[in-house]
């Protein structure tokens, strides 16, 4: 897989979202996904300093340690912006998770995320977040289709973009365990 739908996914972000974001077609979103078109060196910078993810993995295949490190990345990024929110929400205090980012921080995830996981009410907040995604992204399939149109290119979208949320979905119900 592509560096650049790998991302997406994992961000849960469709075709038209990351579109929206960098200013370009899911069109030309999904030739680039495919690799039948280079992504241009604005747009890699562009990616990069949204998601926070170095440039040259937007690109290239995947490697699953490729992989592992993005998600590492994104557990980073995720813990630095959620502190304060999960603090003020009640799920734990700022010195559990200022604890649970230096453990990211040194390399140390598989500890951090046990610890996350041990927090009961921080796994509840988790699981609803989850819930919500898998709701918005039943939504966007439903206003999806009914816009698809006759037009072949339209429907080789739709069935790519279908293709994602499924994706999406499975390692959403994954992750929950259900």
């Amino acid at each position: 897989m592509r560096g650049i739908n790998y991302i997406r996914n994992l961000y849960n972000l469709s075709l038209q979202d990351l579109g929206n974001i960098l200013g370009v077609t899911k069109s030309i979103l999904s030739k680039w996904e495919r690799g039948e078109k280079p992504i241009p060196k604005k747009r890699i910078t562009q990616l990069s300093e949204y998601f926070n993810i170095p440039s040259e993995y937007f690109q290239m295949e995947l490697a699953e340690d490729d992989k592992l490190t993005i998600q590492s990345i994104r557990l980073k990024n995720d813990t630095l912006e959620n502190i304060d929110l999960l603090t003020r929400l009640g799920y734990g205090n700022a010195d559990e998770f200022y604890h649970i980012k230096q453990l990211i921080d040194t390399g140390n995830e598989a500890e951090a995320v046990r610890l996350l996981d041990s927090n009961e009410k921080f796994r509840k907040f988790f699981i609803q977040m989850k819930k919500t995604e898998i709701m918005l992204k039943l939504k966007k399939i439903h206003s999806f289709v009914d816009e698809v149109g006759n037009d072949e290119n339209e429907i080789a979208i739709a069935q790519d973009i279908l293709i994602d949320i499924n994706l999406s979905l499975e390692g959403i119900i994954e992750e929950l365990g259900l």
